[in-house]
């Protein structure tokens, strides 16, 4: 029987080394860019589920709404709300500063899906506002 020459094994187990070390470090690298997929699409689908929390409950919108325009400080605003299929027009002839900054911080903070949107100042106390609302 032939015996193998030493220096082919230690060449044998240096190229197996070599080869594992090149593919581990394939790994690592795809396993990194899996990981920054993972994480983006995490984030986009946490913004998505935080969106959808805001703007999909439209019974509970509309039901805040009308219960903001009846607001006991808010009837001498005079509103008119004109309801379509998935369109609501809000408008008020006669707001004050006050009542116009109260509406205005509900309105705005509270993530109704405005469409459009414009206030006109009257004089220096009162102005008119008209706002649509898409549902």
């Amino acid at each position: 029987m032939n015996r193998i020459n030493p220096l082919y094994l230690l060449a044998f187990f240096f190229l197996l080394c070599i080869g594992s070390l090149y593919s581990l470090t394939h790994a690592k690298d795809a396993r990194e860019s899996a990981r920054k997929s993972y994480e983006e699409t995490y984030s986009l689908a946490h913004d998505l589920q935080g969106l959808r929390n805001v703007y999909d409950q439209k019974e509970q919108q509309q039901k805040s709404l009308s219960l903001l325009l009846d607001h006991p400080s808010l009837r001498s605003a005079n509103f008119t709300k004109e309801q379509k299929n998935t369109l609501w027009h809000v408008r008020s002839t006669r707001l004050d500063k006050k009542q116009l900054d109260m509406f205005l911080g509900k309105i705005l903070n509270a993530g109704y899906p405005l469409k459009g949107f414009s206030i006109e100042r009257l004089d220096n106390e009162n102005a008119t506002i008209d706002m649509e609302i898409q549902w």
